[in-house]
């Protein structure tokens, strides 16, 4: 049986409470996460700082770095999951909204794997896992799969792409 944790810090009551993105992510409430992503994007209080990756007081102290902070990270885990487990999984989109907005990232994952990956209005256009050993390990959700073809061989990489 899953038992899911959520403590009174995930009713969500603030768009801007630290970590709840992250925790939406990883929990795999898309609709919460992409929201509190969305509301923290458009934030626009600076607090009349020179920089605008400085916000306005939304956590602990000003400049609060950890507002775009905790964004970038919330972001990270609705793109890409690395799994605990023996082989070290990963899984694509696990808390994105794919049928609403149109993604195309590189990133890096566990065992030196690099993933390059787009999706628009929920098919995926392209995946290439680098090394092509670890194509395996790779999950995707919440994205439609496509027609599929193995490319570039030569350079380590395996690639799938639409015809």
């Amino acid at each position: 049986r899953l038992l899911v944790y959520t403590p009174p810090l995930l009713l969500f009551p603030s768009p801007f409470r630290c970590q709840d993105i992250i925790q939406a992510a990883m929990l795999g409430l898309t609709q919460e996460a992409s929201s509190q992503l969305a509301a923290r994007a458009s934030a626009t209080d600076h607090g009349g700082y020179r920089f605008d990756g400085f916000a306005g007081h939304y956590q602990d102290y000003e400049p609060s770095l950890d507002h775009y902070g905790f964004m970038r990270t919330g972001l990270n885990h609705m793109l890409l999951a690395g799994m605990d487990d023996d082989d070290r999984s990963i899984v694509l989109f696990p808390s994105f909204p794919t049928q609403q907005w149109n993604v195309r990232f590189k990133l890096h994952a566990p065992r030196n794997t690099t993933i390059e990956v787009s999706c628009q209005r929920g098919v995926l256009e392209y995946l290439t896992v680098t090394p092509k050993e670890r194509r395996g390990d790779v999950t995707v959700k919440n994205c439609q799969p496509a027609a599929f073809t193995s490319t570039n061989a030569a350079d380590d990489t395996f690639s799938a792409v639409i015809h």
